[in-house]
């Protein structure tokens, strides 16, 4: 409810977008390697050998950790765009508020 004041008050328009896919847009993530056992329709699409194992090579949705990766990522955008980390975006020679 603050932040829909602020934006009340301040005029700004309020947009809106859809991130359903945002976990399937998982980054590359060299710091880590997760095999798992392939399900079978996979092993099947894949046509792979019994035992072999699937190499994952960035985030994925399912993963536990789907949900802080797309954050880092957001985070990361944000702070590129300007904003604090407390994701506020203030104006870069008035200090003035311009964005939250």
């Amino acid at each position: 409810m603050l932040l829909l004041r602020l934006i009340a008050s301040k005029g700004w328009q309020l947009p809106s977008f859809d991130i359903r896919a945002a976990f399937l847009q998982g980054k590359p993530q060299s710091n880590r390697t997760l095999a798992i056992e392939p399900v079978s329709e996979l092993v099947e699409a894949l046509r792979l050998a019994e035992n072999e194992v699937c190499k994952l090579e960035k985030g994925a949705y399912g993963l536990i950790d789907a949900p802080y990766q797309w954050f880092v990522a957001m985070s990361e955008a944000l702070k590129n765009l300007g904003f604090t980390c407390k994701f506020l975006l203030y104006h870069h020679e008035t200090g003035t508020l311009e964005g939250i």
